[in-house]
C-alpha cells in the first residue's frame, strides 16, 4: 500500500513538472498604422504637422496586460533608436477605485544617471517611479514598462492610455499614439476595462 502510494506520487509530481505552467493574463492589443507621426507645436498654435516619413517613434503596436501580480505595458515602434535628444513614452492608468496614475519612460543623453538605458518616473518627469521596472530592446524597436499591481492599490481592473514623443537634435518634438492617425495632443482615451488575469 506504502508503495503504491509512494508510486502514485512520484507520478503526480513528474506530471506537474511536465505539464506547463499557466500564465493568466488579460490584455488589450492596440495595432496602429505606420505614417502618423505628428511634428508637434503648441496647440494654441495649430502648427502641427504630419510626418509620414518619421519612423523614429512611430508606434505599430501596444499591449496591456494585467496579470495576477503586474500591469505590463509594451509598445513597438517602426524605429526606435539612440538618437536625436530624447525619447518617451506617456502612460496613464486608471483602476476599478478611480485613482489615475501617471507615469513616463524617459530615455536618451539628457538623463545622466541613466542614458539611453531609461528612467521611468512619476508624471512631473522627475520623481522616479521606484516601485515600476522597465526594459529597451532596441534591436527590437521596443519599450515596456512594468508595475506590480501592490504599487497601484491591487486593482480588479485598470484602464489604460499612452503615447510616445521623441525630440530631435534640432527641438523638434514628434508624438504618435496608438489610437488613431491623429496628432497627439493629449494622450488618447482609455481602452476598456482589463481585468486581472
Amino acid at each position: 500500500m506504502l508503495r503504491r502510494l509512494a508510486t502514485l506520487s512520484a507520478c503526480a509530481v513528474a506530471l506537474a513538472l511536465l505539464s506547463p505552467a499557466t500564465a493568466h493574463a488579460e490584455t488589450r492589443t492596440l495595432v496602429d498604422a505606420r505614417g502618423d507621426v505628428w511634428a508637434m507645436d503648441t496647440p494654441e498654435a495649430g502648427q502641427n504637422t504630419q510626418v509620414p516619413q518619421r519612423e523614429q517613434g512611430d508606434i505599430v503596436r501596444t499591449i496591456f496586460r494585467h496579470t495576477d501580480r503586474a500591469v505590463v505595458i509594451r509598445s513597438t515602434f517602426a524605429e526606435l533608436d539612440r538618437v536625436g535628444f530624447l525619447s518617451l513614452m506617456v502612460v496613464k492608468l486608471r483602476t476599478n477605485t478611480g485613482a489615475v496614475h501617471w507615469m513616463a519612460l524617459w530615455a536618451g543623453p539628457t538623463r545622466d544617471t541613466n542614458r539611453w538605458r531609461g528612467e521611468v518616473t512619476r508624471r512631473n518627469g522627475v520623481t522616479p517611479m521606484k516601485c515600476a521596472s522597465h526594459r529597451i530592446d532596441y534591436d527590437a524597436n521596443m519599450a515596456e514598462i512594468r508595475i506590480p499591481r501592490f504599487c497601484l492599490g491591487s486593482p480588479r481592473w485598470v484602464q489604460g492610455s499612452l503615447a510616445a514623443g521623441t525630440v530631435s537634435r534640432d527641438s523638434t518634438f514628434f508624438a504618435d499614439n496608438p489610437v488613431n492617425d491623429g496628432p497627439s495632443v493629449r494622450l488618447p482615451e482609455f481602452t476598456t476595462r482589463i481585468s486581472r488575469g
